[in-house]
């Protein structure tokens, strides 16, 4: 018969009982709280995704020349009315007339 101070024993009898079923409901509440979190934290808004964008005018003569490029346009959006407030280049096309043509656009 066991004493009352000594704590029942499982298993292989190195840890209490009551400390393993401590440390088992700890990693599954720890695993399911994982598993149920989301890829965007809460409170943060979705991230901005293109519904439109114009395409820059590409004149005659720039078609003549054969200009082409590629670049990047940052542009900034009122959120409460989507409205677009701002325009920069953040990657230039490698050409002046190109790259105010796509600043055009917007």
């Amino acid at each position: 018969m066991r004493s009352q101070t000594q704590p029942h024993r499982c298993g292989n009898g190195r840890r209490p009982c009551r400390e393993v079923l401590l440390l088992l409901a700890a990693t599954l509440v720890s695993v399911s709280s994982l598993h149920g979190q989301s890829a965007a934290p809460v409170g943060q808004p979705p991230l901005p995704r293109v519904i439109y964008a114009r395409k820059p005018a590409y004149r005659a003569e720039q078609a003549k020349q054969g200009l082409t490029g590629k670049g990047v346009v940052l542009v900034t959006i009122d959120r409460l009315t989507g409205k677009v407030t701002g325009a920069r280049m953040v990657t230039s096309t490698g050409n002046q007339q190109l790259d105010g043509a796509a600043l055009q656009a917007y």
